[in-house]
């Protein structure tokens, strides 16, 4: 599964960026441990809003990191995207 493959790869590379994206001119970055905390808060936040396994969730926002951490937090609960 892909989380357990960001896993690995947080656990091999911590410090190394994951995810970028340019914000004017310079590049906001994501190391693949601050990816995984993010994961991690928002399927917390998730969670505690009642998300569980088999919920349908919408996720609508622009392409943008926190796209990628809300979809994977909500996968990583078992809920479905619509």
């Amino acid at each position: 599964m892909i989380l357990n493959k960001i896993q690995e790869a947080a656990d091999r590379y911590p410090d190394t960026v994951a995810v970028q994206m340019k914000v004017g001119d310079r590049y906001q970055q994501h190391t693949y441990r601050q990816v995984v905390r993010q994961i991690a808060s928002v399927a917390q936040s998730l969670s505690k809003s009642g998300i569980e396994k088999g919920d349908r969730v919408a996720l609508l926002s622009e392409n943008r990191p926190e796209w990628l951490f809300a979809y994977l937090a909500t996968v990583s609960l078992g809920a479905v995207i619509v």
